[in-house]
């Protein structure tokens, strides 16, 4: 729902499975359900009363994903920003999941310039196969350094640049060749 984006109808299923999670006695499903709920909220950039639910690591890879993905983007230095990028894109590609998949590239394209052009293709071209079409057209904004990243503008502003603003592949080229 969130890459079509229909976030009303994400909410009313996290909702509706976590009611049948309950329901049924399922705690481990439920604390699951939870943990994605106040991963939605991050994402989006609400900071509701969901969001320290991410931040215990979990024991899969996409709450390991998760857990990253906050973690980096908290992170006041960028090296061990990289190293949490790093660390999601590689559990969401163990967890197999395509949307988590795109966030930890483009989290890894926010905090690499030397990966940037790399991690927003895969993320486009995950985007395309999945057939989702307004995620795809942020993500081709985002390559195109516009200022409307659409879908993805809260996960970017929000999350990945309030504390680390980015800093474009040619700003990075040239402060290399300045020597800083």
């Amino acid at each position: 729902a969130w890459a079509f984006p229909l976030a009303q109808a994400e909410r009313d299923a996290l909702t509706r499975s976590l009611g049948l999670a309950e329901r049924v006695r399922r705690r481990h499903i439920a604390a699951e359900v939870r943990a994605q709920m106040a991963f939605r909220s991050w994402r989006d950039g609400e900071d509701g009363q969901f969001e320290h639910a991410c931040l215990r690591q979990g024991d899969t890879p996409e709450s390991r994903t998760r857990a990253a993905l906050v973690l980096c983007a908290r992170a006041d230095d960028p090296a061990q920003a990289r190293e949490l990028a790093l660390e999601a894109l590689a559990s969401a590609e163990r967890a197999r999941l395509p949307s988590l998949e795109v966030l930890a590239s483009i989290a890894v394209a926010e905090t690499c310039a030397e990966r940037r052009g790399e991690s927003l293709e895969r993320a486009h071209g995950i985007a395309r196969d999945a057939g989702w079409p307004a995620l795809s057209k942020s993500i081709l904004a985002l390559r195109a350094s516009s200022r409307d990243v659409g879908i993805l503008q809260p996960f970017i502003e929000v999350r990945l640049r309030r504390s680390r603003p980015v800093r474009s592949v040619a700003s990075s080229v040239q402060a290399r060749r300045q020597g800083g």
